[in-house]
């Protein structure tokens, strides 16, 4: 991890002083965007932002806003208890992640934290 960090700071910064100021810019917009994953958490983070939840009221949150099947496992989908595993799986496989999420009025950029 350390070495790719650093080999990403050296391009960057040949970058940098070549005119390119904001090489991988969208790189964080990009991830979400191609990942319908990334993309449904950065949804359901938008709906609560800065509220700390229980695996029950986040799973409840994914069913009403009918992303069950794009953030929960298929073999958590079909019952209650198993949303709540699912999303719990989920939510502890993504710890300080950052996901973005556009709105009609602007556009968040969300960190889950456990």
């Amino acid at each position: 991890m350390r070495c790719r960090f650093a080999h990403r700071m050296r391009v960057g910064g040949i970058l940098r002083v070549n005119g390119f100021q904001d090489f991988l810019g969208n790189y964080g917009v990009r991830k979400t965007v191609d990942d319908p994953l990334r993309q449904g958490l950065g949804i359901l983070g938008s709906k609560a932002p800065d509220k700390w939840l229980p695996a029950a009221d986040w799973a409840r949150l994914v069913s009403d806003l009918g992303l069950v099947k794009t953030v929960i496992p298929p073999a958590d989908q079909d019952s209650v208890a198993g949303r709540q595993r699912g999303i719990g799986v989920v939510l502890s496989a993504h710890p300080e992640e950052t996901f973005q999420a556009e709105m009609e009025d602007r556009r968040l950029t969300l960190r889950l934290e456990k």
